[in-house]
């Protein structure tokens, strides 16, 4: 976690001194939908900032650090799983056009690292209590403690008088099997999926 932390403050510290005229930030709120394949979906919810790094004038590089509750509510004996990540999205975001309401497009890889979680039992009978989840690449852990995959989103950004405000839909496809390396003989892959509604609030004025 610590190592995290270290990590996410390097990357306020490049993004805010270099290139200071060409960076804006925003903070973001996530509300939404977490999921695995052949598991049902569960509430997901996040926030974040997101970085954004003008290239040119409907190009835009973007890294968005969100704090991420992620997991999915399956069908085998562990039913409920939630688990919070912290999730490294960057992506190239493309203008659809220049007017100060206008819609935008982009896309990219994410990584993401557990930094905790939690687990239940489906069964009504026995132990239902919530366990806390061991990360790691043993079988004696629960889930890898990395995920990554690629990250899609669309939304509306509106042009205030001094700041920006953005509105999307942001989706992320898990392409790492987070089950253990040394469990994965025994079990199916669980890769995860997140598809969340977010809103983007302008932290500096527009350049």
């Amino acid at each position: 976690m610590k190592k995290i932390i270290a990590v996410l403050f390097t990357v306020f510290i490049v993004f805010n001194s270099a290139s200071a005229q060409k960076v804006s930030t925003f903070l973001t709120l996530h509300g939404g939908f977490a999921s695995a394949q052949a598991k049902d979906a569960k509430l997901s919810s996040g926030i974040g900032l997101d970085f954004q790094l003008k290239l040119n004038e409907r190009i835009h590089f973007h890294l968005k650090p969100t704090l991420n509750s992620r997991g999915y509510n399956g069908t085998a004996l562990v039913s409920t799983v939630k688990a919070t990540y912290v999730d490294l999205p960057v992506t190239i975001e493309a203008d659809l056009d220049g007017n100060k309401a206008h819609l935008y497009v982009g896309g990219g890889p994410y990584i993401g690292f557990a930094v905790a979680g939690k687990y239940k039992s489906n069964l009504t009978t026995g132990n239902t209590e919530w366990t806390k989840m061991k990360f790691g690449e043993t079988v004696n852990d629960n889930r890898s403690p990395m995920d990554f995959g690629l990250n899609l989103n669309v939304g509306a950004a509106i042009k205030g008088y001094s700041r920006d405000f953005k509105a999307g839909i942001q989706t992320m496809f898990g392409l790492k099997n987070v089950v253990p390396n040394d469990a994965q003989a025994n079990n199916s892959a669980i890769k995860l999926r997140n598809i969340t509604a977010y809103l983007a609030f302008g932290l500096t004025k527009r350049k």
